[in-house]
């Protein structure tokens, strides 16, 4: 399964770039988020690149992709 340009699009303008970590806006707090809504492993106080990001939102999309098969 793939993405097209279109839905990469989509979730990077509703997830939003965000290069320093912030906490959950549900709870305020866990799990803190990075990127275009990553979550793995980041906690308070992480910066990383737009295209650290981008790697980022490529691995995540390739579990969610591996969970639906």
């Amino acid at each position: 399964m793939k993405i097209s340009e279109n839905g990469l699009r989509f979730i990077q303008q509703w997830e939003g770039l965000k290069l320093k970590a912030y906490p959950d806006p549900a709870t305020g707090g866990i799990p803190w988020t990075i990127g275009y809504g990553h979550t793995k492993g980041v906690k308070k106080g992480d910066v990383i690149t737009e295209q650290q990001a981008e790697d980022f939102l490529h691995d995540d999309l390739t579990f969610a992709y591996a969970t639906l098969e």
